[in-house]
């Protein structure tokens, strides 16, 4: 008997784990962000960002426990990993002012 294990829009799965890619602003990497996650049992999983927490870009944010069964211990599940892509802005989309604005805010690193 073959199992044909076909591919999902959202999550690809590796063993019980599962991994997913989230497009977010600029503006969410550094103020925050909020969204559901539909996961495949039908649960919807409210993820957020902490307080004063930065996403950076390529960064991947693991959610133990939220992936698939564990095969042969089904009380057990596999992680959730999500990978941020910070969508920079495009030449020309800030205006003067919003560009001027963003001079004037001061980030000591």
């Amino acid at each position: 008997m073959r199992v044909l294990i076909e591919s999902h829009p959202v999550f690809k799965r590796v063993g019980a784990d599962l991994f997913m890619d989230k497009e977010i602003s600029l503006l969410q990497a550094l103020c925050g962000i909020e969204f559901e996650i539909l996961l495949l049992n039908g649960e919807i999983l409210n993820v957020s960002t902490l307080n004063n927490e930065i996403i950076n870009p390529n960064e991947t944010k693991t959610l133990k426990g939220k992936g698939m069964p564990i095969f042969k211990d089904p009380t057990k599940f596999g992680n959730l990993y999500i990978h941020f892509k910070v969508v920079f802005p495009k030449v020309g989309e800030l205006t003067q002012d919003q560009l001027i604005l963003l001079s004037k805010v001061s980030i000591s690193v």
